[in-house]
C-alpha cells in the first residue's frame, strides 16, 4: 500500500472487499485506490484465486456488470514494477506483486515507499 496508507495490516476479507470495490475509504476518509495487473498475468491470476476466491479470468462479468452500472474497475498497470510505482506515487493506492519483486525493488536505491499490509500464500 501507500506509505500514508494509516492501516497496518489487512486480511483476506478486507483485501476482497477492496478489489471487489465494496470498501471505498480508509479509515481516515481517503479513497481506496486499488491497481491491478494485465488480466493475462500469473501473478494477478494467483492474487484473484487466493484473495478473491476464483480466477481472475471468471471475473470479467463481474467488471461488465459493475461497468455498465457506471463503476469503473481498478486501473491495470503493466507490470509489478510499475503497480509499485502506480502505488508508492498514489495517494490511497493499495496493489500486489511477488514477494520477488518487493524485495528486488526494495534493494534498489530510491526504491518506491510501500507498506506490506499482507502477504498471500506460502
Amino acid at each position: 500500500a501507500h506509505a500514508g496508507v494509516a492501516a497496518a495490516r489487512l486480511d483476506r476479507a478486507e483485501v476482497r472487499r477492496i478489489y471487489l470495490l465494496r470498501r471505498r475509504f480508509w479509515g481516515d476518509g481517503t479513497r481506496v485506490v486499488p491497481v491491478n495487473l494485465p488480466a493475462a498475468s500469473p501473478v494477478r491470476d494467483a492474487f484473484s484465486r487466493a484473495a478473491l476466491g476464483r480466477p481472475a479470468r471468471d471475473l470479467a462479468d463481474y467488471w461488465n456488470d459493475l461497468y455498465f452500472h457506471g463503476t469503473a474497475p481498478p486501473p491495470v498497470v503493466p507490470s509489478e514494477r510499475a503497480a509499485l510505482l502506480y502505488v508508492a506515487r498514489t495517494r490511497g493506492a493499495v496493489g500486489y506483486v511477488t514477494r520477488a519483486t518487493y524485495e528486488a525493488a526494495r534493494a534498489e536505491p530510491g526504491a518506491p515507499a510501500v507498506k506490506v499490509l499482507m502477504e498471500l500464500g506460502g
